[in-house]
């Protein structure tokens, strides 16, 4: 078997080696007004490089930059030198207006339809997430309906990693180790085949782990998510890894190496593998990077695997094949 790599171009960032390395300080990021948690805001380092906050709003500060961004949905956004901070940071909320995506059911008449889930257990034809990747793919609504209402996505998983022999770095085998991550679910507007504007509703956050071997079903029939004919956008984004309780560990979600140039900074891989399918179809899956410094969350198609050598002559759409359920009202 040929070595099989990861693609660098989405877990290293090289830093000067002046900055100081293991220093760990928690921090809380709380609503200024009402004094509660901020939980899973985006706290950016540097392009491509940052955590985000837990549950209770608490995040590991890493002595990475001088300064740090700060980003949550309804909040202000907010930059601050690292020297500044103490225990805790302030955020002030924003008003903002999102689309909704939660419409009334118009009667009483309905019907079932599904979409099935594509996936396969080939892994190195895979997409392989760090945290603050988000990967987002289209789901259309149900053309014979009046109103279709997202109830149950399937999401293709696989639960096996590559282990590679020490002695032996041309041989590997997939193994099947224990994990658990978060992830948060999003949903935007299609616009004009990309995902487009944010769509209301209260975050989904979900936990997978190695018991989701194969595909990770949620049930939404109690959120009311509208899908046009047009379609929407499913969005996944990486939070982190979590603990046995599948609450979001506090910790930098990279490893430091200290190389000739300076410290090596490597994000870790947040499981599980999603199988990515090749098809006939035109691109609709796409993903960006919430760790951006300027702010710049634009999307880019989808057109490379995680492991790089699966990415010669590729001629044909790569997608991730969600499976969901629609409740179709005449």
């Amino acid at each position: 078997m040929n070595q099989i790599t990861l693609s660098l171009s989405c877990c290293f960032l090289l830093i000067g080696g002046s900055l100081t390395v293991n220093a760990q300080q928690k921090v809380w990021v709380l609503n200024q007004e009402t004094k509660e948690p901020v939980p899973f805001a985006t706290v950016i380092y540097a392009d491509r490089l940052g955590t985000f906050t837990n549950e209770d709003g608490g995040f590991v500060l890493g002595k990475i930059s001088d300064s740090l961004t700060v980003r949550s949905i309804g909040y202000k956004a907010l930059k601050i030198n690292t020297s500044d901070i103490k225990d805790t940071i302030w955020m002030r909320p924003e008003a903002i207006a999102l689309d909704p995506v939660v419409i009334p059911e118009p009667s009483k008449k309905f019907s079932f339809s599904k979409v099935a889930v594509k996936t396969h257990d080939h892994f190195p034809k895979s997409y392989l997430a760090v945290a603050g990747n988000e990967i987002a793919t289209l789901i259309l609504g149900n053309h014979h309906a009046t109103r279709s209402y997202l109830t149950k996505l399937k999401i293709p998983t696989n639960a096996s990693i590559l282990k590679v022999r020490a002695n032996d770095k041309t041989k590997a085998k997939e193994v099947d180790e224990q994990f658990s991550s978060v992830f948060q679910l999003q949903f935007y507007e299609n616009q004009n085949g990309q995902p487009g504007a944010l769509l209301g509703g209260d975050p989904i956050v979900i936990t997978i782990t190695q018991k989701d071997a194969k595909n990770f079903e949620i049930d939404l029939s109690d959120k009311k998510i509208n899908v046009p004919e047009e379609g929407l956008f499913v969005g996944l984004l990486a939070i982190g890894r979590a603990d046995p309780t599948g609450n979001l560990l506090a910790e930098n979600p990279y490893e430091e190496r200290l190389t000739k140039q300076g410290y090596l900074r490597i994000g870790l891989a947040i499981r599980p593998l999603f199988p990515i399918t090749e098809d006939d179809e035109s691109s609709h899956t796409f993903m960006r990077y919430r760790f951006r410094v300027d702010g710049d969350e634009s999307w880019s198609v989808y057109d490379r695997y995680s492991f790089s050598n699966k990415n010669i002559d590729i001629h044909r759409a790569l997608n991730l094949g969600i499976g969901y359920e629609l409740k179709n009202f005449e």
